[in-house]
C-alpha cells in the first residue's frame, strides 16, 4: 500500500486525491485533480493522466 493515500491533496483545491479520482501528473511529479487543471486552464506539461491508483502502480516513487 503507498504511503501517500489519504495524505496527497491536490495543489489547486487542497482535497485529498481519493484512490478513483481522475488525475493529471504534471512536471515535477506533481498530481492535480483533472478538474482542477481544466477549470484554472492550466498549461502545464502532462506526463501522464489516469485515476492516482493508476499512477502509483505505474511509478515506482510512490510505492
Amino acid at each position: 500500500m503507498s504511503k501517500v493515500l489519504g495524505r496527497l491533496r491536490c495543489p489547486y483545491c487542497s482535497e485529498v486525491v481519493e484512490v478513483n479520482d481522475k488525475v493529471f501528473m504534471i512536471f515535477g511529479n506533481w498530481i492535480i485533480h483533472q478538474k482542477c487543471y481544466f477549470k484554472h486552464s492550466l498549461d502545464y506539461e502532462v506526463v501522464d493522466k489516469g485515476t492516482l491508483n493508476d499512477i502509483i502502480l505505474r511509478y515506482w516513487f510512490f510505492q
